[in-house]
């Protein structure tokens, strides 16, 4: 894994060695669904605690902390809670809402 780098960020708390956050790509040729993408990644044994999985046009300022601690809560009640998921209602005719051309 490696920080997430972009000489332009260079001074940006993202680009440095010590980022909270790290990017590995991993490629598979064969996924057509995030249930495919998400079942080769365990079948390598990637990821091996807490993550957080967006679509990748995301853009948010949204503070994940209180999603997290809750998530954590909620897991350590009942072990067998794998996900926590956080939905926006999207009106009609907004840029985010599926459409089918």
């Amino acid at each position: 894994m490696c920080p997430v780098s972009n000489p332009a960020d260079s001074k940006s708390k993202w680009a440095r060695q010590e980022s909270p956050f790290a990017v590995q790509i991993v490629e598979s040729r064969d996924s057509l669904s995030v249930g495919d993408a998400m079942r080769e990644i365990d079948a390598r044994s990637i990821i091996k605690r807490d993550f957080i999985l967006l679509d990748a046009d995301v853009v948010s300022n949204m503070h994940l902390q209180n999603v997290l601690q809750q998530h954590i809560a909620r897991r350590q009640k009942d072990k067998y809670t794998l996900m926590t998921m956080v939905l926006k209602k999207a009106m009609p005719g907004h840029r985010s809402r599926y459409v089918d051309y």
